[in-house]
């Protein structure tokens, strides 16, 4: 029985029991069906072993892919100040055996503070959250279940927080509604259970997406010849890496953030994050040590228009000495416009992203990585539907490893036809 179950579910089934019956009122539950069909041209999928920087692709050549998901979180609201929340995700792809169901958030939340004296006094805020669970960085997933309202993948940036960065511990966070419309947050968090963030940087590299990794979830790695049976890196896990399970090294991470919103509507934020890994081995894992900034902004355009942007950077190495086998600087950033008229929205974004390897320890392939992606968006909304068409358009190169100056192009192409369903 997973830690986590006995930990958090458990405990959130029973206060589950005992809420229901007496504050059904208080129980909110979302929902979304999702069918993807999707033209893809693109190297060899990264969740099949290859190289392709998508979750898709097939050998560089043309193909056709349907995809479905089913999501839903439940929030019980017990008294005014306690609640629990659960996220739930199962999906699937055709031809694909990576069909997967399981958590993508479970966490306690008290509110301690509620303080507003009158009607446009300051008010203050102090709650609390213990779990699983994102932190309060993204400007682009802003939808219920940690979704993008404004196009069907996600930037490089944000995709990664998905699929490898959900930190398990505390959050702390206290919110000031300041007079004349500003309001102001500060936060903390102290966690473990992400000890592998920076595998998939260092490995794969990045990639823009949609796809959520589940609690406990293993997601495979390229066939790199570091990693095989006669390899520097042989110990890891041969079946790839878990990005969010057991903590390996026994340390804590901790992340901090300090954000503002102007009375118009625009906001600013800034996030530090610090794994503290080891750099060590445990249980065929690598306790990857990662630090990263994230800096975002939303700024309003008028009355349907929107701007937002984000840019983190920060580095990750593993193993341990004074000289790290794998040691990286990274950094990558989108811009994103979008603009709605009506039921109708349509979304402009540019990313980049890069990898600077600084270790190239021999025995290992170079971790470099220079892209950049395109993606144009158009969606309708139709009551509880929602119709999106989107095409994704990646250039991306790396080193290759058999040929010494010689890069290897990853780069591909995506159109994806989108129908959700809402609750």
């Amino acid at each position: 029985m997973p830690l986590l179950y006995r930990r958090v579910l458990l405990p959130l089934s029973l206060l589950t029991l005992l809420a229901c019956p007496t504050h059904a009122s208080d129980v909110t539950w979302v929902g979304a069906i999702e069918g993807q069909w999707l033209s893809i041209r693109d190297s060899d999928s990264w969740l099949e072993g290859g190289f392709g920087v998508l979750a898709e692709g097939e050998d560089g050549q043309p193909s056709d892919s349907l995809r479905g998901s089913i999501a839903t979180s439940i929030e019980w609201d017990i008294g005014d100040r306690f609640a629990t929340h659960l996220h739930l995700l199962g999906s699937s792809a055709q031809g694909r055996r990576d069909a997967t169901a399981g958590i993508v958030e479970a966490f306690l939340q008290l509110d301690l503070l509620d303080l507003e004296e009158r009607s446009g006094a300051p008010s203050h805020h102090l709650r609390l959250r213990l779990g699983t669970a994102f932190l309060p960085t993204t400007f682009e997933n802003v939808a219920p279940l940690w979704r993008s309202p404004y196009a069907v993948s996600s930037s490089a940036l944000t995709n990664w927080i998905g699929e490898e960065f959900r930190p398990s511990g505390l959050q702390v966070e206290y919110r000031n509604q300041h007079r004349h419309g500003w309001s102001s947050r500060f936060g903390t968090a102290l966690f473990g259970g992400t000890d592998s963030a920076g595998a998939l940087i260092a490995w794969r590299g990045w990639g823009p997406g949609d796809r959520l990794t589940l609690w406990d979830e293993v997601v495979p790695l390229p066939a790199l010849p570091s990693l095989g049976e006669d390899g520097l890196f042989a110990p890891q896990r041969s079946d790839g890496t878990k990005p969010f399970g057991r903590d390996l090294d026994g340390r804590l991470g901790w992340a901090a953030w300090a954000g503002a919103t102007a009375p118009g509507g625009s906001s600013a934020q800034a996030t530090w994050v610090d794994t503290r890994g080891d750099r060590d081995l445990h249980h065929g894992e690598y306790a990857w040590d990662s630090q990263f900034a994230i800096v975002g902004s939303e700024v309003p355009i008028g009355r349907s228009g929107l701007l937002a942007a984000e840019w983190m950077w920060g580095s990750t190495a593993m193993q341990p000495g004074p000289q790290p086998r794998v040691d990286i600087d990274f950094s990558t950033w989108y811009l994103l416009a979008n603009r709605e008229v009506g039921r109708w929205q349509t979304t402009l974004r540019y990313e980049a992203f890069e990898n600077t390897d600084r270790a190239h320890y021999p025995g290992t392939e170079p971790a470099d990585q220079d892209g950049h992606a395109w993606t144009l968006a158009a969606g309708v909304q139709l009551g509880h539907l929602n119709l999106r068409l989107e095409w994704l358009d990646v250039d991306s190169e790396r080193p290759s490893w058999n040929q010494p100056g010689d890069t290897i192009a990853t780069g591909g192409r995506q159109a994806t036809l989108e129908l959700t369903l809402d609750w």
